[in-house]
């Protein structure tokens, strides 16, 4: 059975990632679609798939969520670099489930990030990197006041697409 993303309202959950998550987002990096689409490298066994992600919850400057719809896990998200100098921070936001694409959850996750990004680290700037062809999500992000900043980070060089930086500033 499956869980309609459309005529709910919309009420999400971030829940601290941890390892009952991890079977749901191998699947999800495992589909060859999602891998190209958000630009997965690596990872390729489940034990690699592990490994990464008992690094990142030991990683002080990393928070990262599983996004949920009542009982049902759709997306994972986060905050990685976490700079308490700088009070910066990257944003980073996938939906895995295809059914909660393009309903909306996807700028309430972005929402609550920027308020947990302001209310528990104090960041007063926080980027995102987006592919220039995801016409989606770049509207998402100028609507939520995100606008082009500079170029992308080393990390998202050298990709089969050009990625674009976008800043967002706490008023």
């Amino acid at each position: 059975m499956t869980k309609s993303f459309n005529n709910t309202n919309k009420a999400i959950i971030l829940k601290p990632m941890s390892m009952e998550h991890m079977p749901k987002t191998y699947d999800w990096i495992s589909d060859p679609k999602f891998r190209k689409l958000f630009m997965v490298r690596g990872i390729s066994s489940w034990e690699e798939h592990i490994n990464y992600f008992e690094n990142l919850l030991r990683d002080d400057t990393q928070q990262a969520y599983a996004m949920f719809l009542g009982d049902h896990h759709f997306g994972n998200c986060g905050l990685k670099y976490i700079n308490n100098f700088e009070k910066s921070a990257e944003l980073w936001i996938y939906i895995g489930n295809n059914e909660a694409k393009g309903v909306g959850l996807g700028g309430l996750a972005l929402d609550m990030l920027l308020k947990n990004g302001i209310n528990h680290f104090s960041l007063i700037s926080i980027y995102v990197h987006v592919a220039v062809n995801n016409k989606w999500a770049k509207k998402l992000y100028i609507k939520n006041g995100f606008f082009e900043y500079g170029d992308c980070s080393e990390e998202w060089k050298n990709r089969d697409v050009k990625m674009v930086k976008m800043l967002w500033r706490a008023k």
